[in-house]
C-alpha cells in the first residue's frame, strides 16, 4: 500500500512540475531614456519614471523611480533597469541650481527646461499622463524626450 501512495505522490509531484514549467513568467525589462536640446552643462538631468498619473510631472516624489545623471554635453541617455511591462511615463527636467525640484516663477510656469515622454504638451498646465503614457514591453526600448526652455 506504501508502494502505491508513493507511485501517486510522484505522479502528481511530477505533473504538478510540468504544470508550473508551461506558465509564461514575465521577466523585467530595461529601457534606455534620451533627453536631447540642453542648452547648458550647468547641474544635472533629473529622469523620473512615472506608473499613474497622480503627480505627474510636478510631484517627482510620487514616481516609482527618479535619477539625476550629470551633463557632459546637450544631450544625456540613462537606462531604466529591472522594469516590469507596464504603461508608464516619463518626465526630464535640467535641475540647473542641483535643488532636486522643478524650479517655477510666480505663476507656475518652469524656470528650467522640462520635457515628457512622447514630448506630450501641456495646455494651461502641465502635460497630461495619458499624453505622456508609452507601452514599454520590451527590452532595447528606446524614448527621446525633447527639454523645451521658457
Amino acid at each position: 500500500m506504501k508502494v502505491f501512495f508513493l507511485k501517486i505522490f510522484t505522479i502528481i509531484s511530477s505533473y504538478s512540475c510540468l504544470l508550473s514549467n508551461e506558465i509564461p513568467q514575465t521577466s523585467n525589462i530595461s529601457f534606455t531614456v534620451s533627453v536631447d536640446n540642453i542648452r547648458n552643462t550647468k547641474g544635472t538631468i533629473k529622469i523620473c519614471l512615472f506608473s499613474e498619473r497622480e503627480g505627474f510631472p510636478i510631484y517627482t516624489e510620487k514616481a516609482i523611480s527618479c535619477r539625476s545623471v550629470r551633463i557632459k554635453e546637450s544631450s544625456i541617455t540613462y537606462t531604466f533597469a529591472d522594469i516590469k511591462p507596464g504603461s508608464y511615463a516619463v518626465c526630464a527636467f535640467h535641475d540647473e541650481n542641483n535643488d532636486k525640484k522643478i524650479n517655477t516663477n510666480l505663476i507656475g510656469m518652469p524656470k528650467e527646461g522640462i520635457g515628457v515622454s512622447n514630448n506630450a504638451k501641456g495646455h494651461f498646465g502641465p502635460p497630461k499622463f495619458e499624453d505622456a503614457k508609452l507601452n514599454i514591453s520590451g527590452d532595447n526600448t528606446i524614448i527621446n524626450i525633447q527639454l523645451s526652455y521658457l
